[in-house]
């Protein structure tokens, strides 16, 4: 009877003592470890909302039309503040997959891992589509002003096949970065490499001609035409204000008028000299 007790009970007792008595230090540990790493990520968030704020990310989202957008979703608070509870919450769960790997539970921290690797890359594809947003919004002022230039027609349309196709190229590298199949898109983005391209040499043909024509025909009207002169076309009344590249500025009584040198050299204008 002794040994039988002995075996079912005493033993089997003493062992799980044994263990807890084991497992107690490292739950300890694991206790620190989080402790300190939500101290810690509490700090980060602080800071990082600050730096954040300080370097301009708010004006940068804003400038880019994000902000827009996450309010539209229902998001009003500052995007550093967002980006800080994001460091926050990844740092916080990068401290308690080192507490679940302190006690053992291997599983279940390679399952943590997975998920802190996952938002890793869902971090990147957002700064990804973020700067893709920021580089589309440039270079579609930069295109829509030098179209302006040549061709105020096609200004906002090549402008906005600009930013298109930035964000486009963005869009499918953030995807891309979270393991989502872009094959597809990635072959559209030859095409439209390939279409893009023939349909700028179509146009810049003939912005080249009409820029051509418009230089040639701004070098007569000046030499007729002077800033402050009073000139009457096409039924406006105004006053030059300036000789662009390929268009002349007319101040129209309050509103200002652009007529390309090519348009005017067509049309009969009637002169006025200053008085005084």
């Amino acid at each position: 009877m002794e040994n039988f007790l002995e075996t079912t009970l005493i033993f089997p007792l003493e062992e799980l003592w044994r263990t807890a008595l084991d497992f107690l230090p490292l739950v300890g540990s694991a206790v620190l470890i989080i402790g300190m790493g939500w101290l810690l990520a509490l700090i980060l968030r602080r800071l990082s909302t600050l730096l954040l704020h300080l370097l301009g990310l708010d004006l940068l989202v804003e400038k880019i039309g994000l902000r827009r957008v996450l309010e539209g979703g229902g998001i009003t608070r500052q995007t550093s503040a967002l980006a800080g509870d994001g460091i926050y919450w990844l740092t916080l769960l990068i401290i308690v997959q080192h507490g679940v790997t302190r006690l053992g539970f291997f599983t279940a921290a390679e399952y943590l891992n997975e998920v802190l690797f996952f938002i890793l890359r869902l971090i990147l594809a957002t700064v990804l589509l973020t700067f893709g947003l920021a580089i589309g919004r440039f270079l579609e002022k930069v295109v829509r002003t030098s179209m302006q230039l040549v061709n105020p027609s096609l200004a906002v349309p090549a402008g906005k096949v600009a930013f298109v196709g930035v964000l486009f190229l963005a869009a499918m590298m953030a995807l891309a970065e979270i393991g989502i199949p872009v094959d597809v898109l990635w072959q559209s983005l030859m095409v439209l490499m390939v279409t893009i391209p023939v349909a700028g040499i179509v146009v810049l043909g003939f912005a080249s001609r009409q820029t051509l024509e418009g230089l040639i025909a701004g070098r007569l009207l000046r030499r007729h035409l002077r800033t402050g002169q009073e000139i009457e076309v096409d039924g406006f009344k105004g006053k030059v204000v300036a000789f662009h590249w390929t268009v002349l500025e007319v101040d129209l009584g309050g509103r200002t008028g652009f007529f390309p040198y090519a348009h005017l050299m067509g049309r009969s204008i009637f002169t006025k000299d200053r008085e005084g």
